[in-house]
């Protein structure tokens, strides 16, 4: 694989040869890691630590390409146990978890809701991996990326220009992809945009006890005036109560998956009491925690 590296800690990654057997090769982690891989096609089976995954398009019901959205955290160890395709056809993208946080300025007028797609959300914190297959907006990035890296080996294009073009390219299919891995918004949860991006923040900092309406403000670029009215015109809930939901929201989710236990769900959700966070997992979904890991 040619390993391109752009500044802000950003690889991107791009294979297109024939492979066969064993890969062997092994790599570990120095700081927590977000990886998006994308197998246009062949074969690829690899271990993170002690989890294997494995991304094909020639196992049988598995013919189209695939992606994955991998958090690794820091010391944890890749390993490439198999690589086959004639040819084998693969982008990957490495970066920090909140490379994305920090780009981006959001006017806090109440105008029209323009947010540069900088600001969309990473792999919530709570979700190690997510796999799908990609639409035809990933793939149509994919195949260009393909097609420019293939000019530039063959000197068609100056190699600072495919540079700089898979890094353009490489950072939209970054973004597509972020689109497509976050979870759709709940039911009858308002399709606001500025809502979705709200929605999105609380799910990437699951992990921080503290995160407040103070911090929701701050991250979206809004008042905190602001934010309140934003949550009580459109939800008709204060921007704590919208953070408790979500909250509660991914800490179902994690117990339906069996990502967590009781108590690890109880965290998410921000409750230091397992009987009090049972009480409003209850209210909310009708079904206590226990019940919500059965449903599988």
């Amino acid at each position: 694989m040619t390993v391109f590296h752009y500044p802000g800690n950003l690889r991107i990654g791009l294979r297109n040869e024939d492979a066969a057997g064993v890969s062997g090769s092994a790599m570990q982690i120095g700081e927590d890691r977000q990886m998006l891989f994308l197998l246009i096609s062949g074969h690829q089976r690899f271990l993170v630590n002690d989890a294997e995954f494995v991304l094909s398009t020639l196992i049988p019901g598995q013919t189209g390409p695939q992606a994955l959205l991998l958090r690794v955290a820091a010391g944890s160890r890749v390993e490439y146990l198999e690589s086959q395709g004639r040819p084998l056809v693969k982008i990957g993208i490495i970066t920090d978890p909140d490379w994305l946080d920090h780009a981006g300025e959001v006017d806090e007028s109440e105008g029209p809701d323009i947010r540069p797609p900088a600001r969309l959300p990473g792999l919530p914190r709570d979700v190690t991996h997510r796999a799908w297959t990609p639409g035809a907006d990933m793939l149509a990035i994919a195949q260009d990326m393909v097609a420019v890296h293939r000019q530039g080996v063959l000197g068609a294009i100056p190699r600072e220009a495919m540079s700089l073009s898979l890094m353009s390219r490489g950072v939209d299919l970054y973004l597509t992809a972020l689109q497509a891995a976050v979870p759709p918004l709940r039911d009858g949860q308002p399709g606001h945009p500025r809502i979705a991006a709200l929605a999105g923040y609380i799910a990437s900092h699951l992990d921080d006890p503290d995160l407040g309406p103070e911090d929701l403000a701050r991250a979206c670029g809004l008042g905190l005036r602001s934010l309140q009215r934003l949550c009580r015109r459109t939800m008709d809930c204060s921007p704590s109560e919208f953070i408790r939901a979500q909250r509660l929201e991914a800490a179902f989710a994690a117990l339906r998956r069996g990502s967590v236990n009781v108590a690890q769900a109880a965290f998410m959700a921000g409750y230091s009491s397992a009987a009090n966070f049972s009480t409003a997992f209850k209210r909310e979904f009708g079904v206590t925690p226990g019940r919500a890991q059965e449903l599988r």
